[in-house]
């Protein structure tokens, strides 16, 4: 069983429109009670007015105490919510079983600097990313 004050953190990454990042993340915030740390993608719009349909990637690091039930149960509800109208919607990086708040400090540093020298990360985010594990911890 887990216990209620482990710390849960993950690393969630979205790919799909715009505009359901946000919806993502109003989600875990709201219905998983949990700290979502990411930057909004910019939404787009073509001449006619249009919100354009590429798809973006984000990168969220979602944090919260308890168990990471919620987060798993948010994901999978607004995968079931979005997938069928947005077949470009994925989501990788939800919590296993196996994540029960074990990382250190410098496992998050580990995996950021991974993400950093894989390009997923901008140095501006690699900054901020570092900021935010010394502020918020592991």
């Amino acid at each position: 069983m887990n216990d209620m004050n482990t710390q849960w953190t993950a690393r969630i990454t979205y790919q799909g429109p715009p505009m359901l990042a946000n919806t993502l993340a109003e989600m875990l915030r709201e219905d998983a009670e949990c700290h979502v740390d990411y930057k909004p993608p910019q939404e787009t719009r073509d001449a006619v007015g249009i919100a354009a349909l590429a798809a973006t990637t984000v990168q969220f690091l979602v944090q919260t105490t308890g168990t990471d039930d919620r987060i798993k149960a948010v994901v999978t509800r607004f995968i079931e919510r979005f997938s069928r109208a947005q077949p470009q919607v994925q989501i990788d990086g939800q919590p296993s079983d196996d994540s029960a708040g074990t990382s250190s400090v410098a496992d998050e540093f580990a995996k950021l600097a991974s993400l950093y020298a894989e390009g997923h990360l901008t140095d501006e985010e690699f900054s901020e990313a570092k900021a935010r594990v010394l502020r918020f911890g592991s």
